[in-house]
């Protein structure tokens, strides 16, 4: 299930109403990694679909690191839904925070496999496309395992209040302006319909 890379998505913290709301960097002379077309498209849409961001191999390793972490088996579907508190808001009975709820956020940061996605060139030559440099340094984010919507599991239908709806990762402000240029990308590990991606857009918003 977890043996294709489907795309590496790209949106970019940044709204558009005046020349001095946001920042926008120049871009490389030649390209590293994108087409003229994608890079094109990135400037259009504020998004950018990359497909084979990095080798199935990698991808495969994450998704098993992530399914141990989480106690996810696929021969068992009830237990990709047995995490249930909060990881915000709620502790276990030892006191600790949850790894891992119905928000679908994995507190997962410093495996192997997600070092090897980080450090991979192609990933790194992507970026560098966007950000118009090549002077980049690795940062660290989480996983995320997000089961299908199930009516036998109604605690995951409420993913809690900090991931409800649309929200921007940036004060957009005009007090805040102008808005840094900052990059979110994320890998999708499993074959994803769009109708089951956890990200959603909104073309040209940066441009509103």
């Amino acid at each position: 299930m977890f043996a294709v890379v489907l795309c590496l998505v790209v949106a970019a913290a940044a709204m558009v109403s005046a020349e001095s709301a946001f920042v926008w960097p120049g871009r490389l002379p030649t390209l590293s990694a994108l087409t003229e077309a994608q890079y094109a498209s990135w400037e259009a849409d504020g998004y950018l679909v990359v497909p084979d961001a990095v080798p199935p191999s990698i991808t495969r390793d994450i998704a098993n690191a992530v399914r141990e972490f989480v106690g996810a088996t696929d021969g068992n579907r009830s237990s990709w839904y047995e995490n249930t508190a909060d990881i915000y808001n709620e502790l276990l009975a030892d006191g600790s925070k949850p790894h891992h709820g119905p928000c679908g956020m994995v507190q997962m940061y410093h495996h192997s496999s997600l070092w090897a996605m980080r450090t991979h060139p192609r990933l790194h030559n992507i970026f560098a496309d966007l950000y118009g440099t090549r002077r980049l340094y690795v940062t660290v984010d989480r996983a995320h395992f997000k089961p299908p919507a199930d009516e036998r599991f109604p605690a995951w239908s409420d993913p809690g209040a900090v991931h409800v709806g649309l929200h921007w990762d940036v004060d957009t402000r005009p007090s805040n302006w102008p808005v840094p240029y900052v990059l979110q990308g994320v890998i999708y590990l499993d074959d994803t319909t769009a109708e089951q991606g956890a990200l959603r857009v909104v073309p040209g918003f940066h441009k509103r």
